[in-house]
């Protein structure tokens, strides 16, 4: 019982690292993974089928890194899309989809490029029921969650 008093908690079980899976599966690090999403879909959708077959409730998109900042501009909405779109369908109805958003703290850019990035792929990712923000600095999280 995950149950807190007056907060009910709900577990949900996620997928894993769909980075390191598709690496292990030859693709190349020379590239974006998220360019995966149109130029290999049948192995960005075994992927996220086989987390589906493992027990995942909630699939996260292959799109960390699928902004303008880190992808030429004219890829990042068919990444984005498409990588919602795959998601979706390995896990159906039934299991939630996260999109995954990577910050940008690395990237040297104003900030107002940033929310610009952000807001183009939160936008491109709109099929998915949630947004997965991971390894940001809470400045960067404020940045998204403007949009």
């Amino acid at each position: 019982d995950l149950s807190g008093g007056a907060h009910n908690v709900v577990a949900v079980i996620g997928d894993g690292a769909m980075g390191t899976e598709l690496l292990a599966r030859g693709a190349s690090k020379q590239g974006p993974l998220p360019q995966l999403n149109t130029g290999r879909p049948e192995l960005v959708l075994q992927v996220h089928r086989e987390y589906v077959e493992a027990g995942a409730e909630l699939i996260r998109t292959n799109t960390f890194t699928a902004n303008r900042l880190r992808l030429p501009s004219e890829r990042v909405w068919a990444a984005n899309a498409e990588g919602a779109g795959l998601a979706r369908r390995a896990a159906g109805a039934e299991r939630f989809v996260a999109g995954s958003v990577g910050p940008l703290h690395d990237i040297k850019a104003p900030e107002v490029e940033k929310r610009a990035a952000y807001a183009e792929q939160v936008k491109a990712l709109s099929d998915a029921d949630m947004l997965d923000l991971a390894m940001y600095f809470s400045r960067q999280k404020g940045l998204i969650l403007k949009y």
